[in-house]
């Protein structure tokens, strides 16, 4: 909802990302979140727009362009999917260099250890794509909702802690905080992996029917309600302190857009045997692990943000549906091909989630590109279009004084412009 007053009275890591432990987070590191548009002393007329929270809406996996089963080549572009690829001639290929730099910025790297996992904020992130105005970007791949609050992650403040200083003394006005947290609480990646790990053995069954994983998942989906909670409270403490010199501005909460789409709507070729769907098409999960981890777990998440978002009147922006037709392997979508490496593959044909970029270390594949934690988020086309999402959000909400609910869809087209929100 629009907040008119200033009186006092929100990984997802992917599959492997390494953990860093607090102790190691001493000494917090002086880069800076992503900010555009505006200098940090200047406030920017219009007010900025600023996201919190994890991998999903950092922009993990905007490096990417579509996905194309092929080993990486410091000399090619992949068949134009690699947007971190320089200097290539018209055939993709006699590239100078590969900077993903070029896409993540400082945040590429993890100040801490100086491995490639950092927060991942690429230049293609939502609250950028969505070109509502000034951006700052302070979420970090992996974050959980603790390091919102009060824990460090990956050599920077929590992210409140930020959105604090970015605001201290009305230095900076903001019109939106966009938030999307949530899926490393409940263990997203980690249900994934073992899902993964299911499909590939030899001889094994659906992760979905071991009563231990289920029951673990369960857990964690009744635990985030509370845990969502203290992250609206902080976020508001912040904005509705009176020194701070906020008003008319908007806290909005969103659920994640599904990676997996409804198995009756796999490739016609993508069966359940290892061969194509491991490799290559990146997305080896039984039927069965597919539907429960998007109905009942990435819908279970959906529903309790939902939740939270309501019962402390905040904006609701629902993704779970956003990317139908273009999720990993879904009917329809396709690899690039030797024809796309001028201009990369068209976003109407492509998959708008990176497939499985890297092979687990026992078990080899024909490719591996990038790093294994871009798996299974939003690529380029992905991110511009939950872009598309959040402006449309904005701009239908912003002139209402209670908090509203929107869901986003495909506007019956296959381009990342038609996407439409409507009423939930």
């Amino acid at each position: 909802m629009r907040h008119t007053t200033h009186s006092e009275s929100l990984v997802w890591k992917g599959v492997t990302v390494a953990a860093v432990t607090v102790a190691s987070l001493a000494l917090i590191s002086t880069s800076l979140p992503q900010v555009t548009k505006s200098s940090s002393t200047t406030p920017a007329p219009t007010g900025y727009f600023v996201s919190l929270g994890d991998s999903f809406i950092s922009g993990e996996g905007g490096r990417w362009r579509g996905n194309i089963a092929m080993r990486d080549s410091a000399t090619s572009n992949l068949l134009g999917t690699d947007r971190a690829a320089t200097g290539c001639n018209v055939l993709g290929s006699a590239c100078k260099i590969k900077d993903p730099e070029k896409i993540y910025g400082k945040s590429y790297l993890n100040p801490i250890t100086g491995n490639m996992d950092g927060c991942h904020r690429s230049d293609s992130a939502e609250i950028v794509s969505a070109g509502l105005g000034p951006a700052a970007n302070f979420s970090c791949s992996g974050a959980l909702t603790g390091n919102l609050i009060d824990t460090t992650f990956k050599g920077e403040n929590p992210q409140v802690t930020q959105l604090k200083a970015f605001v201290a003394n009305g230095k900076n006005r903001v019109n939106l905080v966009q938030i999307s947290i949530g899926g490393n609480d409940i263990g997203f990646g980690d249900l994934l992996t073992d899902c993964i790990k299911a499909y590939l053995k030899p001889i094994g069954s659906p992760c979905s029917t071991d009563p231990a994983i289920r029951s673990r998942t369960e857990r964690n989906l009744a635990a985030l309600p509370a845990k969502l909670e203290r992250v609206v409270k902080a976020v508001r403490g912040v904005m509705e302190d009176p020194l701070n010199k906020q008003s008319n501005y908007r806290i909005a909460l969103q659920s994640y857009p599904s990676p997996l789409p409804d198995s009756r709507h796999y490739h016609s070729y993508a069966g359940e045997t290892y061969i194509p769907r491991y490799d290559p098409l990146g997305c080896p999960f039984y039927n069965l692990d597919t539907d429960w981890a998007r109905t009942t777990v990435l819908f279970g998440i959906s529903e309790r943000i939902r939740a939270v978002a309501k019962s402390n009147r905040l904006d609701f922006l629902d993704l779970k549906n956003a990317f139908v037709g273009h999720e990993v392997c879904a009917a329809g979508t396709r690899q690039a091909k030797t024809e796309d490496a001028s201009v990369g593959i068209p976003d109407s044909a492509a998959e708008w989630m990176r497939y499985l970029s890297r092979p687990f270390s026992s078990l080899n594949t024909l490719y591996a590109q990038g790093q294994q934690e871009e798996s299974f988020h939003p690529n380029y086309y992905g991110q511009l279009a939950l872009g598309a999402c959040l402006k449309k959000f904005y701009d239908d909400i912003k002139t209402y004084n209670g908090p509203q609910e929107r869901q986003c869809l495909r506007d019956g087209g296959h381009h990342v412009s038609s996407m439409k929100v409507s009423f939930l």
